[in-house]
């Protein structure tokens, strides 16, 4: 996952990978929406399940959205079900995504990026070159960092093959491409 090319870096543009999965997302800036725009096998769009480390992550009111999102850089397994499943699985009926996040070990890592895009630095598209418009405004810059590793406190507590710990957090600044210049 750390090397494929995913659009605005929300985990749920991954879904387009598996056969079966018919996904009309538009993820070209990041936000909680998109779910209800995934149908698996046939299933109703408004009937997927989003579940982080086994946690319910569906927004039951608008069955659309998802409460939290998570940083691409934070998932360690991304896997959707889109058929015959478990009990444990009978919330919906649609696609049922799974995310576990990563969590620390015995040494201490991390990594820092930053995603810059912006429409200086995009083509114009052909609809806009026919009518004589310039390119739409679009810009997003996402960075963020993430740390892992051993609970440990010199003289006090030696956590270095029990305790772990994962943080990660990013910050993203977009405009969303609505309009043109």
């Amino acid at each position: 996952m750390e090397n494929i090319a995913v659009n605005s870096r929300s985990p749920l543009d991954l879904v387009k990978l598996v056969p079966g999965v018919v996904s009309t997302i538009n993820l070209e800036t990041a936000g909680p929406g998109g779910l209800s725009n995934i149908s698996a096998n046939g299933a109703r769009v408004n009937s997927n399940q989003v579940n982080i480390n086994g946690i319910g992550n569906t927004d039951t009111g608008s069955n659309g959205s998802v409460n939290v999102t998570v940083s691409l850089d934070s998932i360690e397994e991304f896997k959707i079900l889109t058929g015959v499943y478990q009990a444990e699985y009978g919330r919906a009926m649609g696609a049922q995504i799974n995310l576990v996040t990563k969590s620390g070990t015995k040494d201490l890592h991390g990594s820092g990026y930053f995603v810059h895009r912006n429409d200086s630095l995009n083509a114009n598209n052909w609809m806009n070159n026919r009518n004589g418009l310039p390119r739409n405004l679009f810009r997003l810059n996402d960075s963020g960092y993430t740390i892992g590793g051993p609970v440990f406190i010199p003289k006090v507590f030696n956590g270095r093959d029990k305790l772990f710990f994962f943080v990660s957090e990013e910050f993203q600044r977009q405009l969303s491409p609505n309009g043109t210049k």
